[in-house]
């Protein structure tokens, strides 16, 4: 397993980007900054995903949920879109919660989302179907003994290999 990766997005404001904005706005209360690095995130998540609207096919995010009754695995379809808009929906639904999120890309291409909160962490893993992919099959993938992610990680493919081709990105030691 590779484990250089680079965080792409986190909806946690830094105290860096706080600063910066005080710095560049001196009338601002240290909580006003603090909500203007929140919108600022917000527009930065939105160029993110929008720079992937002409990836197009079939998706599925993947994982687990920590839960205060133990983990809990699965999977959503998302079919005929584009990675845009998955990863909007990837980013949206987990900052909607109780914690922040951090999206990665791994060196090897893997793009995984992660949230943790008051009941555990939640993991998942974003990837493209392949373009025969039947949709009948998702029946027959939640019933697989090993579960889905087995069945997603040997069939799918990963979806940072964009996001590393389009923004060229470099792993070194500093990324971890």
């Amino acid at each position: 397993m590779n484990d250089k990766r680079i965080c792409i997005y986190s909806s946690e404001p830094t105290e860096d980007m706080v600063n910066e904005i005080m710095a560049e706005n001196p009338d601002l209360s240290s909580d006003q900054a603090f909500y203007q690095a929140y919108d600022d995130i917000e527009e930065d998540r939105n160029y993110m995903c929008q720079t992937f609207f002409d990836i197009r096919g079939s998706f599925v995010i993947y994982g687990s949920t920590g839960a205060w009754d133990g983990r809990k695995g699965g999977f959503t379809p998302y079919m005929h879109t584009t990675l845009s808009d998955v990863m909007l929906e990837l980013t949206s639904f987990l900052r909607n919660t109780d914690s922040h999120v951090y999206v990665y890309v791994s060196e090897d291409g893997e793009l995984t989302a992660h949230k943790a909160h008051h009941d555990g962490t939640n993991c998942y893993t974003l990837r493209r179907l392949p373009s025969d992919f039947d949709e009948d099959l998702f029946n027959e993938i939640a019933s697989l003994p090993e579960g889905s992610e087995k069945y997603f990680d040997e069939h799918a493919e990963k979806c940072g290999k964009y996001i590393i081709k389009r923004w060229g990105l470099k792993f070194n030691e500093e990324n971890n």
